[in-house]
């Protein structure tokens, strides 16, 4: 019997990205794909590397690190290796990582059917992916045709107390318009933005509506008010990785391709529950669609509730949120339906629990959005088939 794969595992833990990462690689052994001995460095991700690396006489890495220097101490280890994190890009090392695209545009579709048409970033810390994402929506909002009204980042490079960064983030937020959609870099950013924001007295989510990333429930509960955040499927990226990884253990190329994973969506809390809309014929239905949509409505239930014209109302919600009502009613199910395939119910009781009248009906719809069947999506996602 051969001897088992002995694999590095350089994951931060100090986070739940790492740590969703790990149960990614984590479910992949358990699926016995593979036949591996662990070696879980347990660190912070910009931690220097542990000083016996460089003697690792292993099989192969998966890494996620902050720093390039890193990267390349890895690569001369001259075995499999697969980076999680955006500082190999150009390293020549195969990528698993976040679709920044999918994901800016995950939080971007989340504000706008809440009225919110201007936009803002917020970082607390310098890092290429910071820029990269940055950069993501500002591309993503110019092909919408709207712009990004403001950024926030640190403006001094050494490191600054919580309390002047606290009293600068307070003086940034009241120089926005108001209603904006802010876009924080990660979780532990949009904490502390809802804190300065507090102490501000600046109204969350009616003055500034805030999502961050990671949907790290400890630090989105903790925070005031709850945090909505965009999760970005750090346990498909883990999962993936180690699928190639061990790809390239069985003799497979060296693949130069990044895998980009997108987001499963945002998970909303307080932090931007709110409809930002002038119209109150618009607040209304936007209102009822999001209370009934999973209970089987169409457009004509929204059209009698509101008790306007469906032509008013289709005007209404292109004005509004550039889609028809339909649409909106098809998004939430969707979106609920792809939350729930993480799960393990039936693809039936997931159709039927999001309003479809029938599971066949569900599949086509699915497919005909995501070029998936619910099934596909449900493996691609890590939920229970």
């Amino acid at each position: 019997m051969a001897d088992p794969s002995n694999i590095l595992l350089l994951i931060e833990t100090s986070k739940a990205f790492g740590r969703k990462l790990l149960q990614g690689v984590s479910r992949y052994m358990s699926e016995g794909y593979c036949d591996w001995a662990v070696y879980v460095e347990e660190r912070g991700k910009r931690e220097p590397l542990p000083s016996w690396v460089h003697r690792f006489d292993g099989d192969g890495v998966i890494s996620h690190s902050s720093s390039p220097a890193v990267v390349q101490s890895l690569r001369q280890l001259d075995v499999p290796m697969i980076e999680t994190d955006m500082c190999g890009m150009g390293q020549d090392v195969p990528i698993v990582y976040s679709d920044e695209d999918a994901l800016v545009d995950a939080a971007i579709e989340h504000f706008l059917p809440r009225g919110i048409q201007s936009f803002a970033w917020c970082q607390i810390v310098d890092r290429a992916w910071c820029r990269f994402r940055r950069n993501a929506l500002k591309r993503r909002l110019r092909e919408r045709g709207l712009g990004l009204a403001a950024s926030y980042a640190p403006r001094r490079k050494r490191a600054i107390q919580w309390l002047d960064q606290r009293r600068e983030l307070g003086d940034w937020l009241g120089t926005l318009e108001y209603p904006t959609g802010i876009l924080c870099a990660n979780d532990l950013c949009g904490t502390r933005l809802l804190e300065a924001a507090r102490l501000a007295r600046i109204a969350v989510p009616d003055q500034v509506a805030v999502v961050g990333v990671d949907n790290d429930p400890v630090l989105c509960g903790m925070a005031w008010p709850t945090l909505s955040s965009v999760e970005q499927n750090a346990e498909r990226i883990g999962y993936l990785a180690a699928e190639r990884l061990q790809a390239m253990l069985e003799g497979g190329p060296w693949a130069s391709e990044p895998i980009w994973v997108r987001p499963t969506g945002v998970e909303t809390r307080r932090s931007s529950d709110v409809i930002a809309i002038g119209e109150p014929d618009m607040v209304n239905a936007i209102q009822f669609i999001r209370d009934q949509a999973r209970c089987g409505i169409n457009v004509n239930d929204v059209v009698r509730h509101v008790s306007v014209s469906r032509s008013y109302l289709e005007k209404l919600f292109r004005e509004h949120v550039g889609r028809s009502p339909k649409a909106e009613i098809q998004r939430l199910r969707l979106d609920h339906a792809k939350q729930l395939l993480q799960g393990n119910q039936s693809i039936a009781s997931v159709a039927l629990a999001c309003g479809f009248k029938s599971s066949q009906y569900f599949a086509n719809v699915f497919q005909r959005e995501f070029e998936m069947t619910p099934g596909q999506w449900r493996k691609q996602h890590g939920g229970s088939t």
